[in-house]
């Protein structure tokens, strides 16, 4: 194979793969948030989960998640408030 080729099929596949990373974020329900530079895929559930742990070790309610500006149970899916009351009830 060529050294031409080669490069070739290297950037397809990179092309290739990056497509199908964009489709898998599209699916519906699924949040992408960035930590350390690697790109982590959290269900609502889980996000809401990680959310409320956190959430149950800060005593000032006003410095919580849930209650900051945009952030609360109306600004949420079912399933994220199922996962915040699961991660705050499981770290209290």
């Amino acid at each position: 194979m060529s050294p031409v080729t080669s490069v070739s099929n290297c950037f397809a596949a990179v092309a290739a793969s990056f497509s199908f990373l964009a489709m898998i974020l599209a699916l519906p329900g699924l949040q992408m948030h960035t930590v350390d530079a690697l790109s982590v895929v959290k269900s609502p559930f889980e996000s809401g989960y990680s959310h409320g742990c956190n959430d149950a070790g800060i005593t000032d309610f006003s410095d919580r998640y849930i209650n900051q500006p945009g952030k609360g149970s109306s600004f949420h899916t079912e399933e994220f408030m199922r996962g915040y009351d699961t991660g705050y009830n499981a770290c209290s």
